[in-house]
C-alpha cells in the first residue's frame, strides 16, 4: 500500500520490502540503504536500550521519545502514527 501511495504521487519507487527481519531493516535505515519502512513505536524502546522506560507505557509519549531519539541520533523523521492499536491494549 504504501509502495502504490508512494508511486500514484510521482516518487519513483524501488521495492525493497523483502528486505528480511526488524534488524535488518532497522541497519538499512540507519546506512541510508532505505529511506523509509513502517514501524512499530514500540521497537524503539529496543532500538534505544530502553526497554524499562515507563515511557513506552503511554503511545504518545512513546512516539514522541522515538522520534526525538531518531531525529538527534539519525536525522530520521517519524511520520504521523497510523490510527492502529495492539488488540492486546
Amino acid at each position: 500500500m504504501i509502495i502504490l501511495m508512494l508511486e500514484n504521487n510521482g516518487f519513483d519507487v524501488t521495492d525493497k520490502s523483502q528486505t528480511g527481519a526488524t534488524a535488518i531493516v532497522r541497519g538499512a535505515l540507519e546506512s541510508g540503504e532505505i529511506d523509509m519502512y513502517p514501524e512499530y513505536t514500540g521497537n524503539g524502546a529496543f532500538f534505544f536500550d530502553e526497554a524499562d522506560s515507563d515511557v513506552w507505557k503511554d503511545a504518545k509519549a512513546g512516539y514522541e521519545r522515538v522520534a526525538e531519539l531518531d531525529k538527534e541520533k539519525f536525522d530520521v523523521v517519524w511520520l504521523e502514527p497510523a490510527p492502529a492499536k495492539n488488540i492486546g491494549q
